[in-house]
């Protein structure tokens, strides 16, 4: 109806009732309508029924009503206060009109008539519909706060419920008002129904005021978040909801349980939260047949889950049950199953969960599928899950392209596609992706899925997506996402890898932000962090503000967290924590703790930096002193406990004889105590016992996992280099990845030299067994600062190429880490701190020191240095590290991984000597990469050869690439620095078969065979000296190799690639060699003497020769 008017409903006043009256209660009416010694009870009653109590109500109306000799009127009031409370508890109950009609028509009494006019007109609606209830109503003169109530809860308009929400509300009685509020619930205006319940609440104070207020709540946060899932809402939508279930708890608890309509909230809010809720699960457990009224489906599945119901048989549960005791029905379920090629995704769990063989995954491999809606992508997430279930029950099928193309199929819908999948269904599907390792998969799905509000909750959905985008590298859509996620429920895991990605990425001003705001949190992953960041800021007092506060007595076990932030406190100088932390976990179980204790001495060991110096103490609480000392010939190490009955392999109490005596022996004093015969060897503070016992524990427990281990060297030396030689790795003298060129070198140095950059690019360069693919020309040209790496910065400096870049004032840029690398070798170098020992190829031990570093490459160590000046510190802007990039965190270092990604994400262009890198950069990651063939060839014109000859003769020698010029080759030739000629003879055997086409190869080998001469001999003594057949080939072995050089020089015209034959070219060499030069026939026969010895070792002919240079000497003649 559209309004209250008189020509349809009576007079409007029988509604609105006194405009004068502030609140008309149920005590004015009930004075003036009921007897007065039935007031009291008849308010009891009524307030009974409004609050549920409908036991309570019915016992005193069945009271009163026992009571002889009432009046009608009084006995019309309990049986309509009955029917009321029948109707309350049951909506549905029966109840005669003729009954009611009868009250309604006879009875004098208003509060009775109204009371039955209103349950009539509720049952006449209910039947015959609001026409004939309207009917009705008109009809009767006496309309009461019941009958109006109903009005206003079953037939007005929205507008008119409006406008008495906002007006007339302090005129209606609290019958009315709830009849107001649920009104408003019909014509869905739960914004106005909820204020009426607050005022309701405000001024007619009850539980059954507060139960309409609660569903008030309920109905408005329904109406916002309908369509939404739990694990996709505000944190503000599900403060909410936590808010509304608090609520319910608590009327539940007061209500004792017996308000049936909290069930309409409870079993609503527990499936909505995804079950998670443990209390409203206890309540449902407790109350199973009310869940069963509001959800009968769902109470079936409750009762198998959470109240062991067996009566379903045909329960996923209860079959899975029954197959673990029952073998042939096992295997008869899972051949029903699989028998079929389309089954539910429930009949997949169960058999997922029985079979122990691959006979799932052949039914999948022929064809079977999951039971889907029509939709596509359905379709394609149930065939996701089976081949993620091939995945993870067949390692050799990991990565398959198959589920690659699934997946790319699903990420190319619209994001509005995936609203009709299950955020459950979609949880589980990240957790068989992170399984199998598909992270970046994990990523791209849950991108889509989620729609880009500007908040959410910290769910499990949105915890695991965070979790998948850090682990993923996707450092921007992780801080993005975190920024939006409310910190009410953020774990701290989750702070402590944002932490992670400020501190990486040198945004020190987030850092701090996010170290104050959580700065009381301790969690031990996140304290470590904040002392890098502080260590990074230089607030040492800060550190040491934290590192007092941590009790090492508050740790129970050793973990791994612990174990990293006692490392970090350790390197960061204050060792007597790690001193204290040792002790107490030894003391606690060394058999239990010995690896960690072990780990932590260690460290100590290792640190080079201490705020004072790192002296054991022997004042340790509980602990006496740590002995070692001969038992009856047997050498022992214990530690002595203070009033302790410990005694064991490790300990003995203070109060023990053997303790007491040597605690009063002098060293090497022989005692007796009872048959044994103890000699102190040695007292020592608590530490140094515990590490000798935590290192002997792992020594005696190492199963070979363990790469630790501790030796015993004898004295004489030789049986010590035995001894070493036996327990170092043997050296490989070839490895797939190093004799591959094609791989890139840079991701091959982590496993050269782990987390030794420097070092392992000093062995690719000088290790000819390490291949490195020549360069080629393709790049950008430099226009500012440029990003490299410590291969590249090493290839310059041991070439000597330093200057140039310094001269061209070219900025190398590189990360935090590759800069303190190259910064911590050298000081080890000049500190006299480097010392390396191993196998080499012939298995004789090579021991590497600073002096031998020194010694040999001392030009490489002073072009470091000089280097620093043009090296720039970068860091990463925060970004997202491609998956083409990502796939490599396998086979390379972090660093490595960071340099390029500090590279992407700054977009400054590459330069680097690793050609292979540079064309996966240009081609793969779409990077602008430097031209490094051109830089490098300007860098060899512009260095002087004698301060650049160490990088000729390396290369020569076949350890890395070059840009070799002509000059190059002549300037050794004539170098004293190559005597012998080998480096020469390498060097053009190297570039035999592959000279430039351009170059006349007969004048090149003519011209450096005759400097070599030049250089080796004096003139004279090749023309002029009496030399003999027999003394051609010079065979002093310390001396030159003239034999040697010409031969390869031969060799090298042999692979000339023109149609001649090899005769013809020997021939044109040996003329170009005698015209050019000299016809002194004493050269001559030195010439023909090495050529017959040449020609008759490589089986060619002689006269084919002479033939060819009878020719070519008439063409010269």
């Amino acid at each position: 109806m559209g309004s209250l008017n008189q020509e349809h409903y009576g007079q409007g006043d029988n509604v609105a009732r006194d405009k004068n009256l502030f609140i008309e209660n149920y005590n004015t009416f009930i004075n003036l309508t009921v007897p007065e010694d039935l007031r009291e009870p008849v308010k009891e009653i009524l307030s009974d029924i409004s609050n549920r109590k409908i036991v309570d109500a019915k016992k005193k109306i069945d009271l009163i009503a026992s009571i002889k000799n009432q009046t009608k009127e009084v006995n019309d009031l309990f049986l309509l206060l009955r029917i009321k409370a029948d109707l309350v508890e049951d909506a549905n109950s029966h109840s005669e009109f003729s009954i009611l009609n009868e009250i309604v028509l006879s009875s004098n009494n208003e509060m009775i008539k109204d009371l039955s006019l209103s349950l009539l007109l509720r049952l006449e609606f209910n039947k015959f519909g609001k026409d004939r209830m309207m009917d009705r109503y008109n009809a009767t003169d006496v309309k009461g706060p019941f009958s109006r109530a109903l009005l206003l809860e079953l037939t007005l308009s929205e507008e008119v419920l409006q406008e008495r929400a906002s007006t007339g509300k302090h005129g209606l009685t609290e019958e009315e008002l709830i009849g107001l509020i649920s009104g408003l619930f019909r014509v869905k205006n739960f914004e106005t129904a909820l204020d009426v319940a607050i005022f309701l609440v405000d001024y007619f104070p009850s539980y059954n005021s507060r139960v309409i207020h609660l569903f008030a709540r309920g109905m408005l946060l329904n109406q916002d978040i309908v369509g939404d899932d739990y694990w996709l809402l505000s944190q503000k939508e599900k403060d909410r909801i936590t808010s509304l279930i608090e609520e319910t708890l608590k009327l539940y608890t007061e209500s004792e349980g017996n308000d049936f309509r909290l069930f309409n909230v409870i079993v609503p809010c527990y499936l909505f939260t995804k079950e998670s809720d443990e209390r409203l699960r206890d309540i449902c457990k407790k109350n199973i047949e009310s869940v069963d009224k509001i959800d009968h489906e769902f109470a079936n599945d409750f009762r198998i889950l959470h109240l062991n119901d067996q009566e379903q048989e045909s329960h996923p549960v209860n079959i899975i049950k029954k197959c673990q005791h029952d073998n042939a029905y096992k295997d008869s379920v899972i051949k029903g199953v699989l028998s079929n090629d389309l089954i539910s995704l429930s009949d997949f769990i169960l058999v997922r969960g029985l079979i122990e063989d691959t006979s799932l995954i052949d039914w999948i491999d022929k064809g079977g599928l999951l039971q889907t809606d029509t939709a596509k992508l359905s379709e394609l997430f149930s065939k996701l899950k089976l081949y993620l279930y091939v995945e993870q029950n067949d390692v050799s099928r990991r990565n398959s392209k198959i589920v690659d193309d699934i997946i790319e199929e699903i990420v190319n819908y619209d994001s509005n596609d995936f609203k009709s999948i299950n955020s459950t269904f979609i949880f589980n599907i990240s957790e068989d992706l992170r399984v199998v390792e598909r992270n970046n998969h994990l990523c791209e799905i849950m991108g889509k899925y989620f729609d880009n509000k500007h908040s959410y909750w910290c769910s499990p959905i949105v915890y695991q997506y965070l979790i998948g985008l850090f682990e993923t590298g996707l450092y921007q859509a992780f801080s993005s996402l975190y920024d939006i996620v409310d910190n009410t429920d953020k774990p701290i895991l989750i702070h402590t890898m944002a932490l992670s990605i400020y501190y990486s990425h040198n945004e020190m001003e987030k850092a701090l932000s996010l170290i104050e705001e959580h700065n009381a949190n301790q969690d031990l992953d996140f304290i470590r962090l904040k002392l890098h960041v502080f260590e990074k800021s230089g607030d040492f007092s800060a550190i040491e503000k934290v590192v007092n506060n941590i009790d090492y007595k508050n740790f129970n076990e050793p973990t791994n967290s612990l174990l990293r932030l006692s490392d970090k406190i350790i390197s960061l100088g204050y060792t007597s924590f790690g001193h204290d932390l040792a002790i107490k976990f030894f003391l606690d179980s060394p058999e239990k703790n010995y690896m960690f204790v072990s780990h932590i001495c260690l460290r100590i060991m290792m640190s080079n930096r201490s705020n004072h110096e790192f002296i054991p103490s022997d004042d340790v609480e509980g602990v006496v002193c740590g002995v070692s000392y001969n038992d009856n010939g047997k050498e022992l190490t214990k530690i002595i406990v203070a009033g302790s009955s410990i005694n064991s392999n490790y300990f003995m109490s203070s109060d023990s004889p053997v303790a007491k005596v040597l605690l009063n022996s002098k060293l090497d004093e022989v005692n007796k105590v009872g048959m044994k015969r103890l000699i102190l060897k040695e007292r020592m503070p608590p530490y140094v016992a515990v590490l000798r016992l935590a290192h002997e524990i792992r020594n005696e427990s190492n199963d070979g996992t363990d790469l630790f281990q501790s030796i015993s060297l004898p004295s004489d030396p030789e049986e010590m280099i035995n001894v070493i030689k036996d327990f170092l790795p043997k050296k490989e003298p070839k490895q797939d990845l190093n004799i591959n060129e094609n791989i890139p070198v840079n991701f091959r140095l982590d496993l050269i030299a782990k987390n030794e950059q420097v070092k392992a690019s000093l062995i690719s360069l000088t290790d000819k067994n390490i291949k490195i693919k020549d360069f080629e020309a393709g790049g950008d040209d430099i226009e500012g600062d440029i990003s490299t790496d410590i291969f590249t910065i090493c290839y310059i400096c041991i070439n000597s190429f330093v200057n140039f870049f310094i001269e061209k004032d070219i900025k190398f840029l590189l990360i935090e880490e590759d800069a303190k690398a190259i910064k911590l070798w050298l000081e080890a170098i000049e500190e006299d701190e480097y010392k390396t020992i191993g196998l080499n190829e012939n298995g004789n031990i090579n021991i590497n020191t600073s002096e031998s570093i020194k010694t040999y490459h001392g030009e490489f160590i002073k072009n470091l240095h000089d280097i620093q000046k043009i090296i720039r510190i970068h860091y990463p802007k925060i970004g997202n590290i491609p998956n083409e990039l990502n796939i490599l965190r396998k086979f390379v270092g972090d660093d490595y991984l960071k340099n390029i990604y500090t590279s992407i994400t700054n977009k400054t262009p590459y330069f680097t000597a690793d050609l292979m890198a540079n064309i996966y950069f240009r081609k793969v990651l779409n990077m602008k990469v430097i031209d490094f063939h051109k830089y490098i060839n300007e860098a060899v014109k512009y260095t002087p050869y004698r301060e650049r000859e160490r990088g000729v003769l390396l290369h020569s020698a076949g350890m890395y690439p070059y840009p070799l010029s002509i000059g190059d080759i002549y300037n050794l030739a004539y170098s004293k620095n190559d005597e012998t000629g080998y480096f020469l003879g390498e060097l053009i055997k190297l570039y035999s078969g592959r000279f430039n086409d351009n170059i006349n190869l007969y004048a090149l080998m003519s011209q450096l065979f005759f400097r070599y001469l030049q250089k080796t001999y004096m003139n004279n003594q090749i023309f002029n000296g009496g030399i003999k057949k027999t003394d051609f080939s010079f065979i002093n072995p310390y001396g030159a190799k003239i034999d040697r050089i010409f031969y390869i020089c031969c060799e090298a015209i042999m692979k000339m690639k023109n149609d001649l034959t090899c005769e013809q070219n020997l021939a044109r060499f040996l003329v170009f060699l005698l015209c050019q030069f000299t016809s002194n026939m004493k050269f001559l026969n030195l010439i023909f003497w090495l050529a017959s010895n040449f020609i008759s070792g490589h089986f060619l002919s002689m006269d084919k020769l002479n033939e060819c240079l009878e020719e070519l000497m008439v063409i010269e003649e």
